[in-house]
């Protein structure tokens, strides 16, 4: 691959909240889980475990899970989650965090390594032809210990995000983006 076409598939990368009823296949979802491991980690920590859920009833009750905290709180939940074929939740094993060397740096690095996954998982995502919308409520206090129950996750992991799966029902909308010169500052701002 060369840099045009990693810059048109990072360009074509969309957050996807409709998604057509078709099933992923199985060697599909694991090109997507695969690209997960070789995600850069801090000193190689690799702290990530990931629960990949396509059982639809399983789907349904996280779903269910996330609407209901959603309600109580006096929001609208979202549509996108509930189609989605495959949902890759991200977890976070606090046994595997960077070295304490790194001092109090640790944390932010920890979570650094654990967006590079789903990152890396998001782009295999479009690379594949498929969209993904990030589920970030899944990690909310409020949600996160009854996900860990119904999935049989450990209590002392943590749920970091979910990527929610599916072939693309809609054709997403060009983003605006900030110019180069905006973001881009050379030796000083």
């Amino acid at each position: 691959m060369d840099y045009d076409d990693l810059l048109g598939l990072i360009k074509q990368r969309r957050s996807i909240r409709r998604f057509k009823p078709d099933p992923i296949p199985d060697d599909i979802v694991n090109k997507i889980l695969e690209v997960s491991r070789w995600a850069p980690s801090c000193g190689n920590s690799q702290p990530w475990e990931i629960v990949a859920v396509k059982r639809q009833s399983v789907r349904d009750e996280i779903v269910r899970i996330l609407n209901d905290d959603y309600v109580a709180k006096g929001k609208e939940p979202p549509a996108g989650p509930a189609q989605a074929q495959l949902f890759i939740i991200v977890c976070a094993n606090p046994e595997n965090k960077p070295p304490a060397r790194l001092g109090n740096q640790v944390n932010s690095m920890f979570y650094s390594t654990l967006g590079n996954a789903i990152l890396y998982m998001a782009m295999a995502v479009t690379s594949l032809g498929l969209g993904a919308q990030w589920v970030s409520h899944i990690a909310d206090p409020a949600v996160d210990g009854n996900i860990k129950e119904l999935l049989g996750i450990p209590t002392t992991w943590e749920i970091f995000d979910m990527l929610a799966v599916g072939y693309p029902d809609v054709e997403p909308q060009p983003r605006s983006m900030r110019s180069f010169g905006e973001v881009v500052h050379y030796d000083l701002y």
